[in-house]
């Protein structure tokens, strides 16, 4: 009786309905919607045991509406029922990557209505994530095609409201997070501000849309300092992701919770996190790109708790996926890693070609975060072995590209302060350090 006491939302009927194996209905999917909005720790409680329980898998046959919708409602699972159309949209997006901007617009804006899908929608998401490490630009024209798209989906019959307006929030979303890795976190609160208040969030039903804007959203709040907050969200889109067997989600999840673990300095706990995120299997389009993050963040948290050796071999370990699904992000990190672990192994030659080599490949990206911590860590190398005139020459490089660019404050004000501690003979390491605890890393 207390269980129903503390759950108003829905959750311990939905428990009920899923321990005698049935399928839920629409309409008690549908009042979880309130429970998502207030984040109810009771419900996600439910969720999480929710997650455990069997369900019956059932593939709906029929037009294409009926099945989106079917999975828009959680009622059919959506790796294995939308598999064609994930292949299918992974096929038109690597088209679209063979032209150029003004073509690839043209070519989503005459799809005819059986080339159309929600699926290739989430597919044009994940172009713009692969693209969002090097330019905030391009990540950009990918969210245009998604928004052209969108419309187009718009006009076709048999699309619901609902299930429309829960991809035209997941899109503002995105375009709230690029202004985050751009920086401009006022611009990206706003935007979050704006979105929280659209009346048609309290309408959308779809339990992973809900997830999708809470872990997005988290990246903000953990950018922003707002650590409770963060952890709250990422602890709500876990729970939901859970339930609804969004493996790509799961381990987005488990990523941002490491990532958190390892800025408080709890590498085991991260270690950990990373350990299990890697025993989900993948099915999702963005596996490959969360692949190589999961490794590398095991890598990064072995190397930052001194286990350089340990994190050489999870480094040499990782060789195969990161040649395989190769980014200039993904080089970038690399290099970051690698020169960090060649530094802790004692190699400065290594260790300074690598750190320089990612240092000068962030300065032509838009993460000038990466680019002064990265020039911050290869100045500390320097300062170690006695070489000051190298970390006064290392610095004016790096302002002379600043200052060719629109990058945050806190990023250009550190590497002023590096400049001119280095030229007035009172650099430290401790001053190094205190100059990296102000800056975030996008990775």
């Amino acid at each position: 009786m207390a269980h129903q006491d503390h759950t108003p939302h829905g959750t311990a009927a939905l428990l009920e309905v899923l321990a005698r194996q049935d399928l839920p209905s629409a309409d008690l999917l549908g009042s979880l919607t309130a429970a998502l909005r207030s984040h109810c720790p009771h419900c996600a409680r439910n969720l999480e045991a929710a997650a455990r329980l069997a369900r019956k898998q059932l593939r709906v046959a029929g037009e294409r509406p009926r099945m989106f919708a079917a999975v828009s409602k959680g009622v059919v699972p959506a790796d294995t029922t939308l598999r064609f159309e994930h292949r299918r949209a992974a096929k038109q997006v690597a088209a679209l990557e063979e032209l150029p901007w003004e073509e690839r617009l043209s070519k989503i804006q005459g799809l005819r209505s059986r080339d159309s899908s929600p699926v290739l929608v989430e597919a044009l998401f994940a172009a713009s994530r692969k693209a969002l490490g090097t330019s905030v630009a391009e990540a950009g024209e990918w969210l245009d095609l998604a928004g052209a798209h969108l419309s187009r989906l718009r006009g076709l019959a048999g699309y619901s409201r609902e299930f429309l307006a829960a991809l035209s929030l997941r899109l503002a979303a995105r375009r709230a997070n690029l202004l985050r890795v751009a920086s401009d976190l006022p611009a990206a609160d706003e935007a979050w501000k704006n979105l929280r208040a659209d009346p048609r969030l309290a309408r959308v039903g779809n339990l992973a849309t809900h997830a999708d804007l809470a872990s997005l959203e988290a990246s903000l709040r953990l950018d922003q300092r707002r650590l409770e907050r963060g952890a709250q969200l990422i602890a709500h889109a876990g729970a939901i992701y859970s339930f609804v067997g969004d493996s790509g989600g799961q381990v987005r999840v488990a990523l941002l919770q490491a990532i958190q673990l390892r800025r408080r300095g709890e590498y085991s706990p991260a270690l950990a996190q990373l350990e299990a995120a890697a025993q989900i299997p993948l099915t999702t389009g963005e596996a490959e790109h969360l692949l190589v993050m999961v490794g590398h963040n095991r890598a990064l948290c072995l190397a930052l708790s001194g286990q350089f050796v340990a994190a050489q071999e999870a480094l040499e370990g990782n060789q195969a996926l990161y040649k395989a699904h190769r980014t200039p992000e993904s080089l970038r990190l690399e290099l970051w890693l690698a020169g960090r672990i060649h530094s802790g192994l004692g190699d400065r030659d290594k260790a300074t070609a690598a750190l320089d080599a990612a240092r000068k490949g962030f300065l032509t990206s838009v993460l000038s975060q990466e680019a002064a911590l990265v020039t911050l860590d290869l100045a500390e190398l320097h300062l170690h072995h006695g070489h000051l005139n190298q970390v006064q020459t290392l610095a004016r490089e790096t302002l002379s590209v600043f200052e060719q660019q629109e990058v945050p404050a806190e990023a250009a004000r550190a590497i002023r302060l590096l400049a001119q501690a280095a030229v007035t003979d009172r650099l430290t390491q401790a001053l190094v350090a205190r100059l990296r605890r102000g800056l975030r890393s996008y990775a």
